[in-house]
């Protein structure tokens, strides 16, 4: 409601071609998004890249914004060629307005990566992450939580790599991060699933199954916002421990 109060002032304001009323508008497509109305929340986005595109081509940082968003929705959608060509687009976008050790440049990375090893194309996603974990070490510093979210999704490619040695040393990093910040729940949880994840692939199964149904009590506590963790936990359980 805020945001679309927002949208209204600025389009009162300025007009609703204005760039105020554009970056309202970005606002509230973002907020659709996080509410799971993804395909809506694509449609609009592409409106509004076009518009930035055609009407205010000098406002690269907005340009680039919105296009990184379209990749974080196209990956919500399972449209992983998608995401990786917006999210390619928008490192560029960032690196022009930035240069190359910029947070948003590591932010696009981060999600390239994702998007990656969501198409098993796991030694690629590595290279990306190998960058993002070192560009946020040296940015935002090791104790960071964008520095334990880069190592925690390192070592979910770890574990698609077969590489439980190498995906336990980030999990105890990110783990280490997290609990000195005093960390999500959802955060949490996401830990305690991929250290599931690795103690079945260490040849630990009884334990890792029990992490996993540790990780989904986790998600259940969290509500609205565990669902998609929940849904995760309870597919590998079901694969593969029935």
């Amino acid at each position: 409601e805020l945001f679309a109060l927002a949208l209204e002032i600025a389009v009162d304001t300025h007009g609703e071609e204005s760039l105020p009323a554009l970056r309202a508008r970005f606002n509230a497509t973002t907020v659709l998004g996080e509410l799971g109305q993804h395909e809506q929340a694509y449609e609009q986005l592409l409106v509004l890249a076009d518009s930035v595109a055609k009407n205010f081509s000098e406002e690269r940082l907005t340009l680039a914004q919105v296009t990184n968003s379209l990749g974080v929705i196209a990956t919500q959608l399972d449209k992983f060629t998608l995401a990786e060509k917006h999210f390619r687009d928008a490192i560029a976008l960032y690196k022009e307005v930035h240069g190359e050790t910029h947070p948003d440049v590591f932010l696009a990375t981060f999600n390239l990566g994702q998007a990656l090893s969501r198409q098993e194309r796991a030694k690629e996603a590595l290279t990306l992450m190998d960058a993002v974990v070192a560009g946020y070490t040296e940015v935002a510093g090791p104790e960071h939580p964008m520095t334990a979210n880069a190592l925690s999704t390192r070592a979910e490619v770890f574990l698609k790599l077969g590489r439980a040695d190498k995906a336990a040393v980030d999990l105890r990093a990110a783990e280490a991060i997290h609990k000195a910040q005093d960390g999500s729940p959802v955060r949490r949880a996401d830990l305690e699933l991929l250290w599931g994840q690795q103690r079945w692939l260490a040849g630990e199964k009884a334990e890792a199954k029990s992490r996993v149904e540790n990780a989904l009590k986790l998600y259940k506590e969290c509500g609205a916002k565990g669902l998609s963790g929940i849904a995760a936990g309870e597919e590998w359980l079901e694969s593969h421990a029935p």
